[in-house]
């Protein structure tokens, strides 16, 4: 697969997912929904700037009469199962709420880690999520999902 129809690939899907982010975020309230709409878009621009470089990258080569390098081999599982998280993470937004959808994702980031030490990853999820609580809740005043834990 040459790199500028990979580049495609993953513009196209990523536009896929952002979309669905998107359509998720209308189970938040308004003010909730502002900071994951915001992010959301912003990976949504750099997706379509992706998909339109390597379109006109193709263009250009088939223009020289050039076939363009290809792809280096990418590994799929990783991403697709770090894409699956992903996922996962935006469902339990809304079931769960923001700290305890949160709290799932880092610990299970960590453990598909292998190289992390268990109890580094119970550290490190504790002392994070302290911080997101101190910077969103106290600092910031910032509405965020609330789902059935939290």
């Amino acid at each position: 697969m040459k790199q500028y129809a990979q580049d495609k690939l993953i513009a196209v899907f990523g536009l896929a997912l952002v979309a669905g982010g998107l359509w998720l975020c209308t189970y938040y309230e308004s003010d909730s929904a502002r900071f994951p709409r915001i992010c959301f878009i912003s990976i949504g621009v750099l997706l379509a700037m992706l998909g339109a470089e390597s379109v006109m990258t193709e263009k250009r080569l088939r223009a020289v009469g050039k076939s363009g390098e290809e792809a280096l081999p990418m590994n799929w599982g990783p991403f697709m199962i770090v894409t699956l998280a992903l996922v996962l993470y935006g469902a339990a937004l809304v079931v769960l709420g923001f700290y305890s959808a949160s709290i799932l994702l880092l610990l299970a980031v960590g453990f598909l880690w292998k190289v992390v030490k268990k109890p580094t990853i119970f550290i490190f999820t504790v002392c994070f999520q302290i911080f997101l609580y101190v910077c969103f809740t106290i600092l910031f005043k910032v509405p965020l999902p609330q789902g059935l834990l939290l």
